[in-house]
């Protein structure tokens, strides 16, 4: 009867404390508000860099590298409405290609480079075509048979500018060309180093070009930064970086100047952190300083800026760029499924859209996009972070996710739970607390509990996402517990081994509710 008393206590006490952590996550955790439904564009390869998106006001283009072979890739030029596919035109076929780069004019033209291989050598193919996808023009820029990769191109001055990487003297460096009135000239290294360099970008402000990279050598790597008015300047270092961060550095035009965004990993920080630094003129950069954490970090101008960036879940965000700080960071990614390498455009209205790789079974990929054109009004399960569209699958691999964390956080824990059972025998023998009440000993248990979990031996702690989210956590667990442990109507030895047991399962429970909710 004792036990039966206890399961129905507990089943009851679950079912009905469940309403207030989700009540606390609704802030913790927020469905994305002003944007559209998630909706699903195109299926995308897993070879290459996949996807490319430009937009104004004569529309929106999606760039593709479509196939399941590195051999037989296809580069697909896709026009947008309303987020759907209006057309479609394929610009190289079942080829190898890979790094596409892509730029707009002022006269609405797409501008279009990639890498295509064949015959051991390596080229860059160039493209113009008009918002509906038709071909106005297709060169080949360079043929080499060594390595040139990863073109970057702005337009600037009515000509384009081409950046990219090639291993012209045994290491990899930093070329400039230039592309204009159907001539393509070489004009030289923009740096020539003894190291490796990777992952340009390119940056047209006022009368100059802002080209930064990521350069390394077997002691370090840096993010380095050249400018260009007349000719290049001496490439400085502008701060740590690494070619595990993602995509490498943007640029965003602020009101104080040119800033400079990236993702790096350091030492001491166990995820890629996002770095800023401001372009202060002949002095060069100001020291560069940590703004959040994530990588494969895009931006997009306007009034303020915006910038959409994955964290290692991967899950998507976005946010604006506002005095030199990331402001209103919002996660938009809704589904339990791998969300990666963002890329953000606006469009004729100032509107958001955000488009992203979501990885699906069979190493599928598909593209999938959110806007701010289209907002959809916010349900109520929405606000407390539950998908309305699947409330009881939502919440059951919730209610699983938490249990099986709460077991690993608890065996890990294993030795707080001895060291709390032992204090509480040891103050039991010498009759310290006797005729104390119940609600007294599992509130000094839970004190106890909360002081051993901040010593060496707490392992697994849940993270920390707010004082009130703690405090709701601490208190269901002492309600719950002493709610449970009341049932049992006869007090014995038992009860020190199972208050300490209770009372941490229940708020690794708890606290763990927003870890679960971040799961899916």
């Amino acid at each position: 009867m004792v036990w039966k008393r206890f399961c129905a206590s507990a089943l009851g006490a679950v079912i009905l404390s469940l309403a207030f952590p989700l009540g606390v996550m609704g802030h913790l955790l927020p469905w994305p508000d002003g944007w559209s439904e998630l909706s699903e564009v195109a299926p995308a390869g897993i070879y290459g860099n996949r996807f490319l998106v430009v937009s104004d006001e004569n529309g929106t283009n999606l760039i593709t590298i479509d196939g399941r072979h590195y051999q037989g890739l296809s580069l697909v030029f896709r026009t947008l409405d309303s987020g759907n596919i209006a057309q479609e035109h394929v610009i190289a076929e079942e080829t190898r290609l890979n790094f596409p780069a892509a730029a707009v004019d002022e006269h609405g033209l797409r501008h279009l480079v990639w890498q295509h291989r064949s015959d051991g050598r390596y080229r860059l193919k160039y493209g113009v075509y008009d918002a509906d996808g038709k071909e106005l023009e297709r060169r080949q820029l360079l043929d080499e048979p060594h390595v040139i990769q990863e073109p970057q191109i702005a337009v600037h001055e009515d000509a384009l500018h081409l950046l990219w990487v090639e291993n012209r003297h045994g290491h990899y460096d930093i070329f400039h060309g230039r592309w204009d009135d159907g001539d393509f000239r070489r004009l030289g290294a923009v740096h020539v180093s003894t190291g490796t360099s990777a992952r340009p970008a390119l940056f047209a402000h006022g009368e100059a070009l802002h080209a930064a990279w990521i350069e390394s050598d077997p002691f370090e790597t840096h993010l380095y930064h050249s400018v260009r008015t007349d000719d290049w300047s001496q490439p400085l270092p502008v701060g740590p970086a690494s070619t595990s961060g993602g995509e490498g550095a943007v640029f965003v035009e602020a009101e104080d100047g040119v800033e400079l965004l990236w993702s790096s990993r350091v030492a001491g920080r166990p995820n890629p952190i996002i770095l800023a630094a401001v372009y202060g003129g002949d002095q060069g950069f100001e020291p560069p300083r940590a703004v959040g954490e994530g990588s494969y970090l895009r931006a997009v101008a306007g009034t303020p800026p915006a910038l959409a960036w994955q964290n290692t879940e991967p899950q998507v965000f976005v946010g604006y760029w506002k005095d030199g700080s990331i402001a209103d960071a919002t996660r938009l990614n809704v589904r339990r499924s791998a969300s990666m390498r963002p890329e953000i455009v606006r469009d004729d209205e100032e509107h958001l859209h955000v488009y992203w790789l979501e990885a699906r079974e069979a190493q599928e990929h598909r593209i999938m996009t959110m806007n701010t054109r289209q907002p959809v009004a916010m349900p109520w399960l929405r606000t407390v972070g539950i998908d309305d569209r699947s409330p009881l699958a939502h919440l059951g691999f919730m209610f699983l996710a938490t249990f099986m964390l709460s077991l690993v956080h608890l065996a890990m824990n294993a030795g707080v739970v001895g060291l709390a059972v032992g204090a509480r025998v040891l103050l039991a023998r010498h009759r310290i607390y006797e005729g104390r009440s119940l609600a007294y000993s599992v509130l000094l248990t839970g004190l106890l509990m909360l002081l051993l979990l901040e010593t060496p031996l707490g392992f697994g702690q849940p993270a920390f996402y707010g004082l009130p989210h703690w405090l709701v956590s601490a208190g269901l667990a002492f309600a719950i517990a002493w709610v449970l442990l009341s049932s049992i109507r006869v007090r014995s030895d038992f009860e020190f081994l199972l208050a300490p047991l209770l009372w941490l399962f229940l708020y690794q429970v708890y606290a763990l509710v927003p870890q679960a909710l971040g799961m899916v």
